[in-house]
């Protein structure tokens, strides 16, 4: 008996299922690829199954169920939180349910329909090839990842730069098709499923019951942060996969700006460039009437500008891009959409004048305004995650039990001139490197430390709970962008407090078992 068979025949399996083909296979060494994501993190599992239809997938997982084997579901492995890492049990990836079904148009709306295995760049150039038919509309939540798949987008809530003007993820879901732990398919749309003070009726499953949450603000999405008034699409997004498998997802697509343009401005001092940002932030805060918005706001400390120098080098997309400016200490990339070209012409002159005022002048900037131009800024703030990971798997070449050491918080306590004091001074004061970058507008920072040994690497992640109760006591949250996975669990234990309890209460009603995406964020 061959091996693929003698498991079949250990938990009880046929080989077939309905008619099926179904092709599960014992983890090998050739596939260990699959154990781990972006955050190096790596796990363990007995077997996988590449399922190529929806039926497929839906026969693996009820029979892996229904002999109590946990599942691990899995897109791309972009994540950088460990969400994807199998704890055991049996991998399914979504990379073959990749079909766009179609799109349709309703009024405004533009709506379509895909699997969850589908790709942002696959759909991104889908929108492109129909622009006729979608009358130029497009998914615009941006998380700068083009190759992580919208399952795995939607199941971290995935943000991006533009996120404060274009709204995240899963705001753009109106209905999804998810496969429930009891075997039975949910197919819900937005408004289908509304949280009221005690509750909500799931069809398929009953009725989830709370005390009174209508004490309960409503400061994000996913199982912690259900609300009086939370639709359960928005609850499911942001879940990690522990909730039930996503077989389709119906997304609203919307028409871009006429005229997007982005400028890179660079300070000999970073205090200078933060308060700069501040009064950028401050001037589209105030109503105008000019038709031009601020859709992102990034920053770059010296230390992710020189990591992105050295790693350009070896990028073939990145080498007709300039380097960064020795003479710079940080930089401020700011992303401007508007109605016509004139407009946002004057608005960056505006920006130009208050640039002055902070001592900078014209030739200390990079402006663009055709797609290739902003598609290059685009990569560069990409290039710093990218950058890290390179440094990152240099350094585990020397010791493989080094993983990713990131997070970031939102707090509405401190500036982020305050936040980037705070994560550099903590850089210095333990003699660690690492780098500070991210968005701005929507007040999160991300905070990397490459640690160059195993000794340096506890001592950042010692340092990553010290910074957590030291945000917990400024009723700072961990930010949900790139989820909280098993590589976050820790500062999420620290700074969730009763909102701990509401995911369990929301993770045990749907997956009573713990059988979907064991040990996410729990």
């Amino acid at each position: 008996m061959n091996l693929r068979r003698r498991f079949y025949k250990s938990i009880g399996m046929a080989d077939t299922q309905g008619g099926l083909e179904v092709d599960i296979k014992i983890m090998s060494e050739q596939e260990s690829s699959r154990l781990r994501d972006e955050s190096r993190l790596t796990g363990f599992c007995d077997t996988f199954s590449v399922p190529s239809s929806v039926q497929e997938l839906q026969s693996i997982a009820k029979e892996m169920w229904a002999k109590g084997i946990p599942v691990t579901m899995q897109g791309a492995l972009t994540g950088i939180c460990g969400a994807a890492v199998p704890n055991g049990g049996h991998v399914i990836s979504t990379e073959k349910l990749n079909k766009i079904i179609g799109h349709e148009t309703v009024g405004d709306i533009a709506i379509v329909a895909l699997e969850p295995g589908v790709r942002l760049s696959e759909l991104l150039e889908y929108c492109s090839h129909n622009a006729a038919a979608l009358s130029g509309r497009t998914f615009l939540p941006d998380p700068t990842e083009k190759t992580a798949t919208v399952g795995g987008m939607f199941s971290c809530n995935a943000k991006g730069p533009n996120s404060p003007l274009h709204g995240d993820t899963t705001d753009k879901v109106l209905g999804l098709k998810i496969l429930l732990t009891n075997g039975s398919v949910l197919k819900i749309h937005r408004g289908d499923c509304v949280f009221d003070k005690d509750g909500c009726d799931v069809p398929e499953l009953g009725r989830i019951c709370f005390a009174d949450l209508s004490k309960i603000g409503c400061a994000g999405k996913g199982p912690a942060f259900v609300h009086e008034g939370s639709d359960l699409i928005d609850v499911l997004g942001g879940s990690e996969g522990m909730l039930g498998i996503v077989t389709e997802l119906e997304l609203e697509l919307e028409k871009t700006a006429p005229e997007i343009w982005g400028a890179m401005f660079f300070f000999f001092d970073k205090d200078e460039a933060l308060i700069f940002a501040q009064a950028v932030e401050a001037r589209f805060e105030i109503e105008n009437d000019t038709g031009v918005y601020l859709a992102a706001e990034e920053y770059f400390d010296t230390a992710s500008m020189k990591l992105v120098n050295e790693y350009k080098k070896e990028v073939t997309l990145l080498k007709s891009a300039p380097d960064f400016p020795p003479f710079a200490k940080s930089a401020i990339y700011l992303e401007l959409e508007g109605e016509s070209a004139d407009k946002v012409e004057a608005e960056l002159s505006e920006l130009l004048e208050m640039f002055a005022s902070y001592g900078g002048g014209e030739d200390d900037t990079w402006a663009g305004s055709d797609a290739e131009e902003i598609e290059k800024f685009r990569l560069l703030r990409h290039a710093v995650p990218e950058a890290v990971n390179t440094e990152l798997d240099r350094i585990r070449q020397s010791d493989s039990r080094i993983c990713k050491l990131s997070t970031d918080f939102e707090t509405s306590e401190f500036s982020m001139r305050e936040t980037e004091r705070f994560y550099s001074a903590a850089l210095i004061d333990r003699g660690l490197k690492g780098v500070v970058f991210g968005h701005l507008h929507s007040r999160r920072l991300h905070f990397n430390i490459i640690p160059e040994c195993f000794a340096e690497y506890e001592k950042g992640r010692a340092l990553i709970a010290e910074l957590a109760r030291a945000q917990g006591e400024q009723n700072s949250c961990v930010n949900w962008e790139n989820g909280i996975g098993k590589m976050k669990k820790d500062v999420f234990s620290i700074l969730a407090g009763s909102r701990r309890a509401t995911a369990e209460t929301i993770k045990h009603f749907f997956d009573e078992k713990g059988l979907l995406n064991p040990s996410n964020m729990l």
